[in-house]
């Protein structure tokens, strides 16, 4: 069967290639993929690993998914870095996926390093994967770890873990064909959690009219600030804990010009970064900003489960192909109802969904 290529970079960047040190295939001995020309290229900073992920046929069923994740291990143990992990869905798991992040209107999260790819039953996939990470000095002669974890429909996991599969050297990569594991049947493999853990949540944060500079003492916003700090604070001070990045998506409501919003909403989630750097310290380089001009997805959800006597004209004007702005004239033009989405919908449209990604020592 032809097999389906998926090229996937990370943080939408075209990452320019040199030439790798070594490329060789490594065939795992559990799990949904089989590793081909796997290499590390060492450059000033940076370290990245390419590798073709060929995906078994039939390594999962329809409502299953695998989570692929590349682990550089030092050589006492004693530190590791995860590379850009990869989501492969069934095909109703897939579905499932698409409306979880339609409802959050993350846009795709573009800047999350999450590969998403749809995996039928019965056709063989390859998946170009090639990113890179901050160099760092224990990372000579590291060795890369290959987690896979299989997620069931009821959300129960299995962890397969395949070690030393590659050794990064100044001089070359040594690749480990791994023969001495035997296979295990799936029924039998313990249920374990998975090594990456997120904490989610969305801050409903105030800005003055027109302005996208934070005010602690505006309005709730101490209590909508404390729901993101809570967590950064929790993971910070836990020493069983290591934060991997922070991914914050901002959204506008649909008042006003669809350009304004657009830039108002970027500006107000660079205003909730700026201000977690300041008071933690933490990387901008850890923390990835996307944003949605006018969340018309949420809004039309919110209108299906109101009781609004205009409901049917409502969603008619959001589900037309009309521009925003356009949208905008004809909800204005129904009055009262106008007044009411202004009132009582759109506050609930301006937020902040923040996820935190860390990692268990």
């Amino acid at each position: 069967m032809k097999p389906i290529f998926f090229n996937l970079y990370l943080s939408g960047l075209m990452l320019l290639l040199s030439m790798p040190l070594a490329s060789q295939t490594v065939s795992t001995v559990d799990g949904a993929v089989i590793l081909h020309n796997l290499a590390f290229d060492q450059t000033p900073g940076r370290l990245t690993l390419s590798f073709e992920a060929e995906v078994i046929e039939k390594a999962m069923n329809y409502r299953q998914s695998w989570t692929i994740i590349p682990e550089l291990i030092s050589p006492d143990g004693l530190q590791s870095r995860i590379y850009p992990t990869i989501l492969i869905n069934g095909t109703q798991k897939h579905r499932h996926y698409k409306r979880k992040m339609s409802y959050k209107n993350r846009d795709l999260l573009a800047n999350l390093p999450l590969y998403k790819v749809k995996a039928p039953q019965d056709t063989t996939q390859v998946i170009l994967y090639h990113a890179d990470i901050p160099y760092e000095a224990w990372m000579e002669d590291a060795t890369l770890t290959l987690h896979q974890i299989l997620t069931s429909s009821r959300e129960k996991k299995q962890l397969f873990t395949t070690g030393n599969i590659a050794r990064v050297s100044p001089e070359k990569i040594i690749i480990k064909e791994v023969t001495e594991i035997a296979p295990m049947p799936l029924p039998t493999l313990p249920v374990v959690e998975p090594a990456i853990y997120t904490a989610e949540g969305t801050a409903y944060i105030q800005f003055p009219i027109n302005e996208s500079v934070i005010r602690t003492d505006f309005r709730d916003n101490r209590v909508e600030l404390a729901k993101i700090e809570n967590d950064i604070q929790e993971i910070l001070t836990d020493p069983t804990y290591t934060l991997i990045g922070i991914y914050l998506t901002g959204y506008a409501s649909p008042e006003g010009r669809y350009a304004f919003n657009e830039h108002l909403s970027q500006a107000r989630t660079q205003a909730l970064k700026d201000h977690i750097v300041r008071k933690y310290g933490i990387s901008a380089d850890e923390i990835w900003v996307t944003s949605v001009a006018e969340d018309w997805t949420r809004l039309r959800e919110m209108i299906v489960e109101s009781d609004l006597a205009d409901k049917p004209q409502i969603i008619d004007i959001i589900d037309s192909s009309g521009a925003p702005d356009a949208k905008e004239k004809r909800l204005q033009a129904l009055g009262t109802t106008w007044r009411t989405l202004l009132n009582d919908y759109f506050p609930n449209l301006r937020r902040v969904d923040y996820q935190l990604l860390y990692q268990k020592r």
